[in-house]
């Protein structure tokens, strides 16, 4: 779903005024589908098959484009009981020099029962793409694996900015390159039958100095592998693949210390 700057910028403030202490409930949701009805961690978010077209509409013919996931907040109440959709959102455009910061993003789905969902266990075979694709993985199941009380630590810079909230990730020109051909791919992909989609999955690793938080967006292309196993890549891009045909990025800079504009 498309959404207007003034609504991104409104959700990007609420999520830098939030008290560090009531961080933590924004990432939990109330699942009542099926029999499961219980709370869970938010792990993953979608950007269906009309969010992605719409993206890739915007990066078409533009020179230089930048993918960018934004956090925000949504206006749920954290004091009260768990809502049935997380606080805590995701958008994703493309930032170019004709486009503001902020403006054109698509609105990510929370993903109830993704691939890292509890109950759900990922399978990384030993064959010649399992590997590189572990590798983000481990970024996500360490998320999964903070405990609650800490979940507002990877957001908050513990160098070079210390103490500053993160806004955004940018990926590299390049990265982004090697996205939208991931996600042509994709699109081609359905007319086969082929599910496509990308989803931004929520990530931990280690803060240093280029990367002052800890937190990291792991970007995931379904489809992006052909089924003869060809692949349109950009040679320095870091998009690793996984058994499934699907593709993942879990490269990109935060803001701050980068400048909220288009570089």
């Amino acid at each position: 779903m498309s959404i207007k700057h003034k609504e991104v910028a409104a959700s990007a403030a609420r999520w830098q005024r939030c008290q560090t202490d009531d961080l933590p409930r924004a990432f939990y949701a109330f699942d009542a589908s099926g029999t499961k009805a219980q709370t869970e961690r938010v792990a993953s978010y979608r950007f269906g098959r009309g969010e992605a077209n719409r993206l890739l509409r915007a990066a078409k013919g533009t020179s230089g484009f930048q993918f960018v996931v934004h956090l925000g907040l949504d206006k749920t109440d954290l004091s009260g009981s768990v809502a049935t959709a997380p606080a805590f959102q995701l958008y994703l455009q493309v930032l170019s020099a004709d486009t503001g910061w902020q403006q054109g993003c698509e609105v990510g789905t929370w993903v109830k029962d993704g691939k890292f969902s509890a109950g759900n266990s990922v399978v990384t075979a030993s064959s010649l793409n399992a590997m590189p694709a572990a590798g983000a993985y481990l970024f996500v199941y360490s998320w999964l694996e903070t405990s609650q009380a800490e979940l507002a630590q990877p957001f908050t810079a513990t160098t070079r900015v210390t103490g500053e909230r993160i806004q955004a990730y940018t990926f590299s020109k390049v990265e982004s390159e090697s996205i939208y051909l991931d996600m042509l791919a994709g699109k081609k992909g359905r007319k086969r039958g082929v599910e496509s989609h990308v989803d931004v999955h929520l990530g931990n690793g280690v803060a240093i100095w280029a990367h002052p938080f800890s937190f990291r967006p792991v970007l995931e292309v379904s489809g992006a592998i052909t089924q003869d196993g060809n692949r349109s890549f950009q040679r320095d891009a870091s998009g690793l693949s996984d058994t499934e045909g699907a593709s993942f990025y879990d490269y990109s800079l935060p803001t701050p210390p980068g400048p909220p504009r288009y570089v």
